[in-house]
């Protein structure tokens, strides 16, 4: 599967652009679209991007989120809302919620209750605890709360629905 205009759209507006190189609140050297720097990059602190770079960054690195949710077991189970949820996820954590066996998310994708309608309880229930990388620099950020509750509601297929809390 591939990430739909509207999923990109999603990441787009979560990640925000910036043209200066920065460190977000983890400390990662970020640029762009949420882009973290790397050697391979030659860009230090406070250089400067063009929007066609950003889109270089970004187009790779959705690809590499989307190549981690396609490896999933169950990826022909998923709806296009879904992949978008979860790669969206993946693009700003990286893979292990798709890829590590004991990660809520795996065992909930992996359930095929996870793709009837209505979701079961439980499966909501992994789904949910599976999104709730909500912390940078290791202290809880409202804005990754609210991210992952848009994700939820994607996902999950509801509207304005909050199922993380700021506690």
């Amino acid at each position: 599967m591939k990430l739909n205009t509207t999923g990109l759209d999603f990441i787009k507006k979560w990640e925000g652009y910036k043209d200066t190189v920065y460190k977000d609140l983890a400390g990662y050297l970020t640029v762009g679209y949420g882009h973290k720097v790397t050697s391979s990059d030659n860009l230090k602190l406070g250089d400067k991007i063009t929007e066609k770079k950003a889109t270089d960054f970004l187009t790779a690195d959705v690809k590499k989120a989307e190549d981690a949710v396609n490896s999933h077991p169950k990826i022909s189970k998923m709806s296009q809302n879904m992949f978008n949820a979860v790669t969206s996820l993946v693009f700003n954590v990286g893979p292990d919620p798709v890829k590590t066996k004991t990660n809520d998310l795996y065992k909930a994708l992996n359930d095929d209750n996870t793709y009837k309608t209505p979701i079961s309880t439980s499966c909501k229930n992994a789904v949910v605890t599976g999104f709730t990388y909500t912390k940078a620099g290791g202290n809880r950020v409202e804005g990754l709360v609210n991210r992952r509750n848009a994700e939820l509601n994607v996902f999950l297929g509801t509207t304005d629905i909050v199922y993380i809390s700021m506690k």
